[in-house]
């Protein structure tokens, strides 16, 4: 955890800015949640069990309205759990109920611009080693007419350290959305198959499973998925990067364990009353991107990187998400979901066992602000002219006109009506080794030839991919989205990556890793809407920065 936590709001007024999709309301982003300690904020000799974390957050910082100034937007609270462990600026929860007039009982930014809380259950009384307590905030933002609110957990710590100054210190830490341990079954995740067979499923025993046996029929598809009920779902902030880190185990290791991918997902979702589940608006064409990261277990020194799989001791893999920032991302009925999946299509291995998911937790991070002195000039590009463009066919379609061309000023991937089932990719021509466990982000500069009421354009890839072709990691986006949509202005097309384990032992580094820019179509007209893709779609730069995930993510 980290005190001094920044959170940049400059990318959440650019869009409020140029997206008449939004109202002229208060915004808030990415508030992180908060530990208070006793550790002594003084020149004090005795422990005086002061419970104050002072100054933990700069108010102005943590919201944006287009037409009010920060210091006039209007701050309060509401302690749902346990109801009154927690003051603000000395003001209590606010209980009158008017969030959006809360006047100087409860306006804590009236107060002051810096937010500092208090435990006044134990400050000043806390007893030695009483150990920890959470409190649920509903933190409420005003500009006199709208509001919004976000819920931030408060942990109150006393750890009884030997040195009263030493401890669990104050800190602001990543917002948590959701933690799934799966001790009572399910939780309401769900499972489905899609390969042409697929895996059994199991929620049993404290874990979700998906196992493939010798012999089935390849590709075995099997996917776990959180759920989709907008009161308990996963959800989107503006300016804010969803992560989810999933506890993995499997009963075999080594090439022979399946292959398996995560996901995360954002959609409007409706409730189907016949089935009675809530599901996808597959007939919304407000659709987003989404990310996948691949991990594959094949034969020989391609398609595998010993260790990688969870194994019988199990390891974390951790899927950042940054949706493209759209007018509708925080809807009330739109959700984010994020799934497990068993992917495999070894077709030369024995691949059988179970894909197990033992406990997956779910929070988010502000998006940082550029940073130079944390590029990466190896994977920082504007001239692709060594780049390697390369069309396969991945069915009976047309390739007639499709085209994948690198030249010094950019990447450009097009199709006709008339083409179908084919896979375009350009990958850089200078492959990096990434430093293990670090967090990498490349923002991909993109435009093209859509404009509404037209075909859609081709679908965007791109991402990071492996020398080797053992593990990916991809943000993907259908053409033609109402909001998400990429046109003839260059939008920033933003990938995050969690470097996996070291390819070498004891190198600390992965395997050479490429950017990967890319298209594929099956067939050439999007079911959802019946409307043809054709196009151009088009990369002019690609910048990349690495970070320490303490430093952004504590």
């Amino acid at each position: 955890m980290r005190k001094g936590l920044v959170v940049t709001l400059g990318v959440v007024v650019l869009i409020l800015a140029v997206s008449p999709g939004f109202a002229v309301a208060p915004i808030i982003s990415c508030i992180p949640d908060v530990i208070i300690s006793d550790v002594e904020q003084n020149s004090a000799t005795v422990d005086n069990n002061f419970f104050v974390f002072s100054d933990a957050l700069d108010l102005d910082a943590q919201a944006v309205d287009v037409d009010t100034t920060p210091s006039l937007l209007r701050w309060s609270f509401v302690e749902t759990a346990p109801g009154s462990s927690i003051e603000i600026n000395g003001l209590g929860s606010n209980v009158s109920g008017n969030v959006r007039d809360p006047g100087p009982t409860y306006d804590i930014r009236g107060v002051d611009q810096m937010a500092s809380f208090r435990n006044i259950l134990w400050d000043g009384v806390g007893g030695a080693g009483a150990g920890s307590m959470q409190s649920t905030v509903e933190m409420y933002v005003s500009d006199g007419v709208d509001t919004d609110s976000q819920a931030i957990i408060v942990t109150t710590e006393d750890d009884d350290a030997a040195d009263y100054t030493d401890g669990i210190p104050d800190g602001l830490v990543s917002q948590s959305q959701a933690s799934y341990d799966f001790a009572s079954g399910a939780q309401g995740w769900e499972s489905y198959g899609g390969g042409l067979t697929d895996p059994t499923f199991s929620s049993a025993g404290g874990r979700l499973s998906m196992t493939k046996t010798a012999g089935q029929t390849i590709p075995v598809y099997g996917t776990w998925e959180s759920p989709k009920d907008p009161s308990v779902a996963l959800t989107a902030r503006l300016g804010c990067v969803l992560r989810a880190r999933f506890q993995m185990s499997s009963d075999v290791d080594g090439q022979d364990c399946p292959g398996f991918r995560f996901r995360a997902l954002w959609s409007f979702v409706e409730w189907n009353a016949p089935n009675s589940l809530w599901v996808i608006q597959f007939t919304n064409q407000d659709f987003n991107a989404y990310v996948v990261m691949t991990y594959k277990t094949g034969i020989g020194s391609l398609f595998y990187v010993e260790g990688r799989e969870p194994g019988t001791t199990g390891q974390t893999y951790t899927l950042l998400y940054y949706p493209q920032q759209t007018a509708t991302l925080m809807d009330d009925d739109a959700v984010v979901w994020v799934s497990a999946d068993l992917l495999d299509d070894d077709v030369t291995g024995g691949d059988a066992g179970a894909i197990r998911v033992e406990q997956v937790d779910v929070d988010g991070f502000p998006r940082p602000a550029a940073d130079v002195s944390a590029s990466v000039p190896a994977l920082t590009v504007s001239n692709f002219a060594a780049w390697s463009p390369l069309i396969e066919s991945i069915g009976p379609g047309s390739l007639t006109g499709v085209t994948n061309v690198a030249s010094a000023g950019g990447v450009s991937i097009g199709c006709t009506t008339a083409d179908s089932f084919f896979h375009a990719h350009t990958v850089s021509d200078n492959p990096q080794q990434l430093t293990s466990g670090r967090y990498y982000r490349s923002i991909y500069t993109v435009s093209s030839t859509y404009s509404p009421g037209g075909d859609f354009h081709p679908l965007v890839r791109a991402g990071f991919a492996s020398s080797l072709f053992a593990f990916a990691m991809d943000k993907e986006m259908e053409g033609g989205g109402l909001y998400s949509a990429i046109g003839s202005t260059p939008t920033e097309y933003e990938v995050w990556c969690v470097a996996p384990t070291e390819n070498v032992a004891g190198s600390g580094l992965t395997e050479a890793m490429n950017l990967r820019f890319a298209s594929f179509l099956t067939a050439n007209l999007k079911f959802f809407f019946n409307t043809n893709v054709s196009g151009t779609i088009t990369l002019s730069d690609v910048s990349t920065e690495v970070y320490d995930q303490a430093d952004i993510a504590p």
